[in-house]
């Protein structure tokens, strides 16, 4: 099935709940993709995937199921050093302010490159991501999930906005 930017994903795992909960998927190479919720989980135990931070405009181009390019990416938020990260590494994209993930996808640059593009704004261009999961795709229609603080759906679409101090993580 299509999902996020129009990435096919195979079902793999689910929450044995009422409704079913997906956790994550596989992307036919036997990469494991998490859910956002899974994602959410994930950092909250402290094991957050690496995570790019974009500009709150940015989201609804990504939402809308473009890829994330490089200009849109403020800041990287990776365990491990920036310049070990693959090209082809799943990582989670969030907008600037809201610790929450709104998309799931694969990198499509090297670490180093990505550093080097963020070294030097005025040069950014290109693709980042491929995006595999956005929050308001068909997976999050699908299964009904819940929105984290900042997200939400409305008639006139997906929104993800930064937090204010008060609406807390």
């Amino acid at each position: 099935r299509k999902c996020g930017g129009g990435s096919s994903l195979s079902l793999l795992v689910a929450l044995a709940h009422e409704p079913p909960r997906p956790l994550a998927f596989d992307t036919g190479d036997q990469t494991l993709v998490p859910a956002l919720p899974t994602a959410w989980m994930l950092a909250a135990a402290g094991d957050r995937l690496p995570t790019l931070s974009v500009h709150e405009q940015t989201a609804p181009y990504v939402l809308g199921g473009a890829p994330l390019m490089l200009p849109g990416v403020r800041a990287v938020d990776a365990r491990e050093c920036l310049g070990s990260l693959e090209p082809g590494r799943i990582v989670c994209v969030a907008v600037q302010g809201n610790p929450h993930a709104f998309a799931v996808g694969r990198l499509l640059v090297s670490g180093e490159a990505l550093a080097a593009q963020l070294s030097a704004p005025g040069s950014r261009k290109g693709g980042c991501v491929e995006v595999l999961l956005s929050f308001g795709d068909w997976l999050w229609r699908s299964f009904s999930m819940v929105a984290p603080p900042g997200f939400s759906v409305t008639e006139e679409g997906v929104h993800v906005r930064v937090l204010a101090p008060e609406d807390g993580d």
